[in-house]
């Protein structure tokens, strides 16, 4: 099994990348968004701003990308804690 790594900080996820990675993860964006970064503040984002909302924070701060993710197929996972990549492996049938 080969991996690719991806620096997203260096090469950011454009919005059409953060809409397929929301399907492939299964969740809101919401979901996958580092709150506690100092960033995070200036987007005034809350339970009522909508999905692009969201992905249009990423866009403009990409640290605020929650991480690791790994993507496996159609599927992925943020991989906190670690033990979910275990599980998108077994669900991906990447196991021998």
């Amino acid at each position: 099994m080969t991996f690719v790594t991806r620096n997203y900080l260096e090469n950011p996820l454009n919005v059409h990348e953060l809409r397929d990675l929301a399907k492939r993860l299964d969740s809101e964006p919401s979901n996958w968004v580092r709150k506690g970064e100092s960033v995070f503040g200036r987007f005034f984002l809350n339970e009522n701003s909508s999905v692009g909302d969201w992905i249009e924070a990423i866009v403009e701060e990409p640290i605020l990308l929650e991480r690791p993710i790994l993507i496996a197929g159609l599927r992925a996972v943020v991989a906190r804690p670690p033990e979910k990549v275990l599980d998108l492996v077994v669900r991906a049938g990447l196991t021998r």
